[in-house]
């Protein structure tokens, strides 16, 4: 949710754990208590009208569960999912999932860029070089403007977001 705050897009999460749920809008992030493998609460974080739907669940059979829900409420979902690797990519075949984020390869891929960035921008000194105030590589994509009102309405935040 920060991220793509940060981007500027905005997101609604389900959750079923009560307390995340209100750290969350306590931060002030659109987050809605439920499961999401149900259509009801699909309809009611507006799956129709994302961009995208992120699964970012550990458990396989949730992972299905959601992703056969949103592929049901929604025509054609653009559905990202997270998974251990290519093993548990093939448990997927069968859903419309478009895209796999394999979670030790992306980590992986982050720890690199981010020791060859602490690199690049100044030579590695051992006990000085704790922590890099050069950052990860920013992302090179602009955050697209535009509004999610119906979102907002719907999960009664006073707040808009362009």
């Amino acid at each position: 949710m920060e991220e793509l705050r940060i981007l500027g897009y905005p997101c609604v999460a389900i959750e079923y754990h009560q307390q995340t749920v209100e750290e969350g809008i306590r931060r002030g992030d659109a987050v809605i208590f439920g499961n999401a493998a149900q259509k009801t609460i699909l309809e009611k974080a507006l799956v129709t009208d994302c961009a995208a739907v992120i699964i970012a669940l550990e458990d396989e059979h949730a992972i299905r569960l959601v992703s056969e829900a949103v592929a049901q409420v929604a025509k054609d979902p653009l559905i990202v999912v997270r998974v251990a690797g290519e093993l548990e990519q093939e448990l997927f075949r069968d859903i419309p999932i478009k895209s796999f984020v394999h979670e030790y390869q992306e980590l992986a891929r982050i720890l690199i860029d981010h020791a060859l960035v602490c690199e690049m921008v100044r030579p590695y000194v051992p006990g000085v070089c704790r922590d890099c105030t050069s950052g990860p590589p920013q992302p090179t994509i602009a955050p697209l403007k535009f509004s999610f009102q119906r979102a907002t309405n719907a999960l009664n935040i006073e707040k808009s977001v362009d």
